[in-house]
């Protein structure tokens, strides 16, 4: 599905979260498969819609972060009951470019076409830090099912 331009505005996140030392040492379904998928039917109870998302993060320092979770109502706070690891997370109101790509084709193939979008569109320069939203809907079953990514342009 060819990217499109969307404006959204902020949005909460709660999930399971977890911080590694290294980009060689991420492990994004880690903390998808063994932290949030158990804990599943403890995040649901707070979510506003279906889909799943997740969040890799660089912190700037060497050390990436990876959240997977549920988009929620704005709270201030991770309820106590929830495990270790869990987080909050806000995603500021702007302007993201959207595209449809599949979970096998997450990374290197969709840098790739990030990359020619960004070339085809020099006008849009993509947010220094990449904050970028996985997005996995309910028919998102196998590794060539549609899902989104969502990247900040602007805020």
């Amino acid at each position: 599905m060819s990217p499109k331009i969307i404006q959204f505005a902020e949005q909460t996140y709660l999930g399971m979260s977890k911080t590694f030392p290294s980009v060689e040492k991420f492990d994004p379904e880690e903390v998808f498969f063994k932290l949030f998928i158990p804990n599943l039917v403890l995040f649901k109870k707070y979510a506003v819609d279906e889909n799943l998302y997740a969040f890799p993060m660089d912190n700037g320092d060497g050390t990436y972060t990876y959240l997977a979770g549920c988009k929620v109502k704005k709270m201030d706070e991770v309820p106590d009951h929830l495990p270790d690891g869990s987080m909050l997370h806000i995603v500021p109101a702007g302007k993201y470019l959207q595209f449809g790509t599949t979970p096998h084709e997450l990374g290197e193939i969709a840098e790739e076409k990030l990359a020619k979008w960004f070339t085809a569109h020099p006008e849009h320069v993509p947010d220094p830090a990449m904050r970028e939203t996985e997005v996995y809907p309910p028919e998102c079953t196998s590794s060539n099912s549609l899902c989104w990514i969502r990247m900040l342009l602007e805020e």
